[in-house]
């Protein structure tokens, strides 16, 4: 599982979250030194909200947990998430043909947005 942990963090600088980076990554591999299996995937920092998500994968929420609170990283909520990689990653992933991704396109509907395999014509292409 991939975890996100959300950091309220009023006036981080960049170089800030390059050291709490390597303090997560540091406590994500004592742990699974000590059988806690956590992996520190990175962060992400949104400047203009003043938030850091960092990136976990792990089989229990409590070992993230565990992880961050070794860090001395505060934190606001650890929530399990979904990382979607790039199209031909995630194709690949699906086991989807690379060329049936590429003919998806987004249509706008009374309904909303939505996908539609091959919504362009042979003429289009």
């Amino acid at each position: 599982m991939t975890y996100l942990v959300e950091c309220f963090w009023p006036g981080v600088s960049q170089e800030q979250l390059v050291l709490a980076g390597a303090q997560a990554r540091q406590a994500a591999l004592q742990l699974s030194a000590d059988g806690a299996a956590v992996r520190y995937l990175g962060a992400i920092l949104v400047p203009a909200d003043e938030v850091v998500f960092y990136l976990f994968e792990s089989a229990s929420a409590e070992f993230v947990r565990a992880a961050n609170e070794r860090a001395a990283i505060p934190f606001e909520r650890i929530v399990e998430s979904v990382q979607l990689p790039a199209a031909g990653e995630a194709a690949a992933l699906a086991g989807l043909p690379m060329e049936r991704v590429l003919e998806t396109r987004f249509i706008a509907s009374d309904d909303g947005i939505g996908l539609s395999p091959n919504a362009a014509s042979k003429e289009e292409r």
